[in-house]
């Protein structure tokens, strides 16, 4: 749980409801798809305490070894 973060509307890469308890939970996953490529999509869950609901952020990087 992190603690609220009256500032939290202003992080552009991961945005959260302000003035509420959070927990932040990530999943991901990597495949190899060729010899030097790595897909790697990874979905972050940020719940909140009361009834400030959740944020679901689907994302996916791609990883090329050069």
């Amino acid at each position: 749980m992190f603690d609220p973060n009256p500032n939290a509307d202003k992080i552009s890469y991961l945005p959260m409801v302000q003035n509420a308890k959070s927990t932040l939970y990530l999943f991901g996953a990597d495949f190899k798809v060729a010899e030097k490529v790595n897909i790697q999509p990874n979905v972050e869950i940020a719940t909140y305490s009361g009834d400030n609901g959740s944020d679901l952020i689907p994302r996916v990087t791609i990883f090329y070894k050069f």
